[in-house]
């Protein structure tokens, strides 16, 4: 099973392969901050989205890279929304 995992990336450019260590961290990092209702789930997402949809846009992906840039731009209005609303707050 192990060789299946590693035989996949065979062909995959090392810097792509950071790029999806990376996105897999933020992405585990915003559902953190999700669960504790932080506004860092905002920029931790964008960030997962963001590398996401350029890396969905290389392997030709089109449909899922358009759901991921769907969630970049999601995002940015939900933590302006949030940033309006703790600020009429306060």
């Amino acid at each position: 099973m192990f060789e299946t995992i590693i035989n996949q990336y065979k062909s995959i450019p090392n810097w792509q392969i950071g790029i999806e260590i990376i996105v897999f961290i933020f992405g585990i990092l915003s559902v953190y901050f999700a669960k504790k209702e932080n506004i860092l789930v905002f920029p931790t997402g964008l960030i997962a989205t963001i590398l996401s949809t350029y890396l969905l846009y290389k392997a030709g992906y089109f449909a899922d890279m358009t759901i991921n840039a769907y969630f970049s731009i999601m995002s940015i209005y939900g933590w302006m929304i949030w940033s309006k609303t703790k600020t009429d707050a306060a």
